[in-house]
């Protein structure tokens, strides 16, 4: 299902999950406060490193993927987005 995302913008796939081969490890990301194209990439990657360090899984890396490992990141990884001021779905 597709639809419009809030305020008009256009989101912003997170690219450490959108690239794994799981169609369920897509995030999408809405920027709340009119955050820049530069401001969402380093948040983006700020997160994807702490939700890392904080599951002991990178979706980035080869190898196999437990689906708890995946969830807990994916978790992790909405965390702090919605921290810096984001809309993860």
């Amino acid at each position: 299902m597709v639809v419009n995302p809030p305020g008009n913008q256009t989101p912003a796939a997170a690219p450490d999950v959108a690239q794994a081969p799981n169609e369920d490890m897509k995030l999408y990301i809405y920027p709340r406060k009119g955050q820049t194209e530069k401001q969402q990439a380093d948040d983006r990657y700020q997160c994807h490193r702490w939700a890392v360090g904080q599951t002991g899984y990178d979706p980035t890396a080869a190898g196999t993927k437990p689906v708890q490992k995946r969830s807990d990141y994916q978790r992790a990884m909405s965390a702090c987005l919605d921290a810096r001021g984001y809309t993860a779905r």
